[in-house]
Order: C-alpha cells, then structure tokens, then sequence
C-alpha cells in the first residue's frame, strides 16, 4: 500500500524533511519502488533535497528512475544535502560530479554536552546558567493551547523580520504545518515566550530533526542554549537515540569527485569566497560548544558542468537571491 507523503517521510526522511514537506517541493514517486525523492524545478535543474526518502535499499532504483525522468524532460539534476554512502554511490554508479560542501551536525542524546570537558563545554554551562538566573524556563506545547500558538507564530515573524544580511536556507518556517510526529518546544521569561523550539520525528533512526529555534530580540543571553540543551534531554527520556540539527557549510570544500583539475580549482576557489562573504562558518562555530558529532554532507552534480545556469539553480533552491548574486 502507498503510503501518504507525510507518512513516508516521517518514516523514512532525514534532516531535509522539512525542506521535502515545503509546499513548493514536488514528490517523483516509481511504481513498485516504496519511497520517493523530493524535488524543486529551477532555472530548468531538478533540484533534489537530500538523499532520496526511502528505505536504503530503493534508494538507487529510484535515483536511477529520477535520472531517468529528468533525463527524458530535458531537465538536469542537482541534490542538495547527501549523505557519504548516497553520495558514493550516485559518483561511482550514475557519474555525478561529488562536491563535499558541509557537514550534518548531530547528538547522540544520552550524552548530556552540558557534562563534558573543556572550553567549549564551560562555556555552553555559562550561557544555561545565565538564561535561568533571568527567569528563563522551558516547556513543551500542547497543540490545542490556540493563544500560546499563535504567541510563538508572532514571535516567529518578529524573528524572520529582524534578520539581516543574505540568509542561506532550505527550508521555510511553516511551525504548525504537518502537525504529525511533530513537537514544539518554548522557553519563557515572566509568562512570555522569548524562544521556540521544533522536533520532527524521524522514524527510522529512532530520532528526531531539531529545527527553528527562534529567538525574541529581548531574549537573556543563553535563552537558545538553554531550549537546545533542554530538548536533547527531553527527547531522550522519550527514548531516543538520534537528534540532528542539519547540515552546517565548511569553511572550505572536502572531498571532490568525478571533476576536472581546472573545474575543482574553480570550485574551490568559488567556495572560498562564497564562504567569506556569507560567513558561512559561523553556523559551525555555534553548535560546537554542544559537543556534537558530525559527518560530511554533499552536492551532487549530473554530468552537465557547473554551469551560470547550475549555480543559479542551486542558490534558488538555497533561498538566495540571484540578483544578489549576478547584478
């Protein structure tokens, strides 16, 4: 029986969910094959977000099929957010061109990083200790509290608006949206909310995307670190065993495959820049007073090149404004 986009996803998704659940993704779906490959169509690219959303082994079948599909409309394939053995996979198999951009951040949540040694780990206990000398506290949301909903909707917008600077996203904040095998968390200061929290079930790692923590601009210092450090451990009192973040960009690219000499240099230089002028390190830097794990994260290429078209398909489906990009 096929199961529903939402139940598939809970089941078999990754730290891309939410980005598979945005309602400008479309779903390619191969009769026969459980699973499916969740995909935005810019500039002419197919632009995939992370790997396929099936059990591990159809994961090939149906990247072969969406090659196959895309192949036949004349439109070409990028993935966003692969993991290594996918990765591996699609540039021994298929050919795609292997770019390790970043690196998926996650817990194993029965470490409490608030326990662990060094500089970093004093630093995360500083920032906990200073949101709860201001009264900070932390709570999870029951659904049906409609007035508490719609006080963490505001502070959302509040959050989105006061962003500066080009941002770098895969997906919008939709908080109550796909309100299954989801949960809220919020932390308040004096009965108002200064923070929010959201946890996506993902089934077959027994574990959970932490997403959207978002901030009130009156916040303590330490609010975030606080939720963050609350959720890990609520979520593992629930029994779980994997809590992911997402993935975070590198300062410079890992591993590069299946590119020629002069594509790679260009590639890496491209980056470099790209890096230093969206300071894309920064993401990195704040999670690592939690102590995390990490592995690497991948863009994969069809056999076009990286082409002005790739790229401005690519920084589309990233939420970056072109015309920031290529006045």
């Amino acid at each position: 029986m096929m199961l529903l986009p939402l139940d598939t996803i809970r089941r078999w998704g990754n730290y891309c969910s939410d980005a598979v659940l945005d309602p400008k993704t479309r779903y390619f779906e191969k009769e026969g094959l459980e699973g499916l490959i969740g995909y935005r169509t810019e500039e002419g690219i197919n632009v995939v977000y992370g790997d396929p959303v099936a059990p591990q082994n159809t994961q090939g079948a149906l990247a072969e099929a969406f090659e196959n599909y895309s192949d036949h409309s004349g439109q070409g394939v990028i993935y966003i957010c692969t993991s290594p053995e996918f990765s591996e996979w699609m540039a021994e198999r298929l050919g795609y061109k292997k770019l390790e951009f970043g690196e998926e951040i996650f817990f194993d949540p029965k470490k409490d990083p608030q326990k662990e040694t060094g500089d970093r780990a004093s630093l995360l206990r500083r920032k906990v200790r200073r949101a709860e000398k201001y009264g900070v506290s932390f709570n999870e949301l029951t659904f049906n509290d409609l007035e508490r909903r719609q006080e963490l909707e505001s502070l959302a917008d509040a959050w989105l608006k006061g962003r500066a600077g080009l941002q770098v996203h895969i997906s919008h904040v939709h908080l109550f949206d796909n309100v299954e095998g989801k949960r809220w968390f919020w932390a308040k200061q004096n009965e108002k909310a200064v923070g929010v929290g959201v946890a996506n079930r993902l089934e077959s790692k027994n574990g959970w995307l932490m997403n959207h923590l978002m901030m009130h601009p009156d916040a303590p210092n330490g609010t975030t670190e606080l939720l963050v450090t609350s959720m890990l451990k609520i979520l593992e009192e629930d029994g779980a065993d994997y809590v992911t973040v997402g993935s975070v960009p590198r300062e410079s690219l890992g591993e590069i495959k299946n590119l020629p000499p002069v594509a790679k240099w260009l590639a890496q230089r491209g980056y470099k820049l790209a890096s230093r002028y969206l300071n894309l390190s920064a993401k990195k830097k704040y999670w690592e007073k939690f102590s995390p794990e990490s592995k690497g994260t991948f863009l994969l290429f069809d056999n076009n090149s990286l082409s002005t078209r790739n790229l401005k398909a690519l920084f589309k489906a990233l939420n970056i404004k072109s015309t920031d990009l290529f006045n």
